[in-house]
């Protein structure tokens, strides 16, 4: 990996974009920031802090931009405001109740240009790349491999970092052949990235064909349906063998037998790729 470290000396960022202002004011913070009993929702950065970060991100309309932490789903509403319907916000959260969380509030809050999914942040999204810009709620050591190649040359990546007890925030510039060069840094301390545990959750959405989402990931919306479908089609989620609850269609009764030859399981993440980049709007010549 080439990683270019700018000087040591924190650089504070001003000027703003309006389209951050914007979203600011658009997206009510409570409805994500609060749970049903009205108790802050802990899995949410400072307003402060979310705000500085996207004004390094530099979003402009109709960029896809990766976000590694969904969390209350705050940030994640934020960058679909400001990518806008031409855009697409791929968010990764390694909590998978804080991601069905995010699934049932965005879009009730009219944001349909959003994929969730829990697994391990560090490996990113491959099925939606190449991303314009990324942003990570948790801190690394490194840039992961994974963000590298999986942005466009030219991405800008904001990161929390921390070494040696150090801790800050850096945006880096992604250049050819996969380096990332810092461009600059500002304050910020962050938890560490978290490795994910693993699991296999089969889902339902608007097609009729069920499908597994295997391994170490839950995605939202089900592959085979948009985002605007999948609002009133609540996932089924099933051991192997269970049955599925009263009124499910036939097709959808049982879980099919889990295939782990090295073939299924190709055959299977070329079917989310496949999926993903068709609801991105993605051409593959």
């Amino acid at each position: 990996m080439t990683e270019r470290a700018a000087p040591d000396r924190a650089t504070v960022v001003d000027g703003a974009p309006d389209r951050v202002s914007r979203a600011l004011e658009d997206v009510p913070r409570p409805y994500y920031c609060l749970d049903e009993r009205g108790q802050p929702v802990h899995q949410t950065s400072a307003t402060e802090m979310i705000e500085r970060m996207l004004r390094l991100l530099e979003v402009a309309s109709g960029q896809r931009v990766l976000e590694i932490g969904t969390g209350s789903g705050f940030s994640t509403a934020l960058l679909s405001h400001m990518v806008g319907n031409d855009g697409a916000v791929c968010s990764v959260d390694v909590d998978r109740e804080m991601s069905e969380r995010a699934a049932r509030l965005l879009p009730l809050a009219g944001h349909s240009n959003v994929l969730l999914r829990t697994g391990d942040g560090r490996k990113g999204w491959a099925e939606c790349a190449p991303f314009d810009r990324l942003v990570a709620w948790a801190a690394a050591s490194v840039v992961p491999r994974a963000w590298r190649e999986q942005t466009r040359d030219g991405a800008i990546l904001v990161v929390p970092m921390r070494r040696k007890g150090q801790a800050w925030v850096s945006r880096y510039r992604r250049g050819r052949g996969g380096s990332v060069i810092e461009e600059l840094r500002t304050h910020g301390s962050f938890i560490p990235l978290t490795i994910s545990q693993s699991w296999s959750v089969p889902i339902r959405g608007g097609s009729d064909t069920p499908y597994a989402v295997s391994p170490v990931s839950w995605t939202w919306p089900p592959c085979g349906a948009t985002s605007r479908q999948a609002t009133t089609t609540k996932p089924i989620k099933l051991r192997p063998g269970r049955a599925a609850p009263p009124g499910t269609p036939a097709s959808h009764r049982t879980t099919p037998p889990t295939n782990t030859s090295a073939s299924a399981i190709h055959q299977k993440r070329d079917v989310r790729r496949a999926a993903c980049r068709r609801m991105l709007g993605i051409v593959d010549h």
